[in-house]
């Protein structure tokens, strides 16, 4: 990541994710505080438009129309909001808690320097250490994608030649008792 930064390319890795409905089902049910209260001013919301349209007739379901839409944007928005406080990480600084020479640094950081022939060299040069570093890299882990894949198809191997062993062995089981029943009636006989 830090790579691709330095290199001005699109960072490539995969980022994973767990959805937590799918690996904890038990979890679905749970309910917050919070939904059951935004739940609880939704259907005040409901009572108050059904009130406001039973008592304003026709022109009060065209108002009612338009506040369904209304109400229906504020909660995307309020949604889409929430998604965004989820998942974004507040990395705002409040500037009255950094020292004045701390941000006296930061002023001159964004001071272009002189670019020479030399600094575009070693700028050459890195963004070629750089390419190759990633390029170790993605192939470091694509022999590890593959190694593992390697490995479930060797185990999913030794899985089925285990259930095939196991089922001979109940084969075997089932023959061996058919044979002492058999045995056993043919005892009174003798």
């Amino acid at each position: 990541m830090e790579i691709n930064t330095e290199l001005g390319q699109p960072d490539e890795t995969v980022k994973f994710s767990i959805d937590d409905k799918l690996e904890n089902p038990n979890k679905r049910y749970d309910v917050k505080d919070e939904e059951i209260e935004e739940y609880r001013e939704l259907l005040k919301q409901r009572e108050a438009e059904k009130k406001q349209t039973t008592k304003t007739g026709k022109k009060g379901r065209n108002k009612a129309a338009e506040q369904e839409k209304e109400r229906a944007e504020a909660e995307r928005k309020a949604a889409e909001e929430k998604a965004a406080k989820e998942s974004a990480v507040d990395s705002r600084v409040n500037m009255e808690d950094i020292p004045e020479h701390e941000r006296r640094v930061v002023s001159r950081l964004d001071i272009r320097q002189q670019e020479t022939d030399l600094f575009e060299e070693i700028k050459q040069i890195r963004q070629i250490e750089l390419k190759y570093e990633k390029d170790n890299i993605k192939e470091k882990i694509n022999k590890l994608v593959s190694d593992f894949d390697d490995e479930i198809c060797e185990m999913q191997k030794e899985k089925y030649r285990l259930e095939s062993d196991l089922k001979s062995a109940d084969m075997k089981l089932i023959l061996l008792y058919e044979e002492l029943i058999l045995l056993k009636s043919m005892e009174e006989k003798d």
